[in-house]
């Protein structure tokens, strides 16, 4: 599940159709195993997609934020993969040029704002007037 195409702190607690699946603590109410990869871009990939894909065929998605959930107990959602919500911790916000292309580009100087760009929300939009 992706979370942010830019680095983060962490997560918090994470609820499915509403209700706590991921406590304050980090403690997972359901059977399963979940993986927070914050987004770094020398973070390595996950083991799973890794074992499945292969290794030279597998993406560390680096720069993005995501959770990886492995056989998590879907008995409590009808079977389904349920609506989930993350609280995510990030830094302030301030957005440059820079941070951008920090571990993508050697050597630059670009500190250059991009104010108003505080992220994408991850609401659905309707097309349907």
């Amino acid at each position: 599940m992706a979370l942010a195409s830019r680095p983060i702190q962490g997560i918090g607690r994470i609820w499915a159709d509403g209700n706590l699946l991921r406590g304050a603590a980090g403690d997972l109410k359901a059977q399963g195993q979940l993986r927070i990869y914050t987004g770094e871009y020398d973070q390595p990939a996950d083991p799973y997609i890794k074992q499945v894909e292969g290794e030279a065929l597998c993406p560390a998605f680096r720069g993005l934020a995501y959770a990886m959930f492995q056989d998590l107990d879907l008995g409590d959602f009808y079977n389904r993969v349920p609506t989930l919500t993350f609280e995510v911790f990030a830094d302030d916000g301030t957005l440059s040029v820079q941070s951008i292309l920090e571990g993508a580009v050697e050597e630059f100087d670009a500190d250059l704002p991009l104010p108003g760009i505080d992220g994408f929300p991850a609401k659905a939009r309707s097309t349907k007037p």
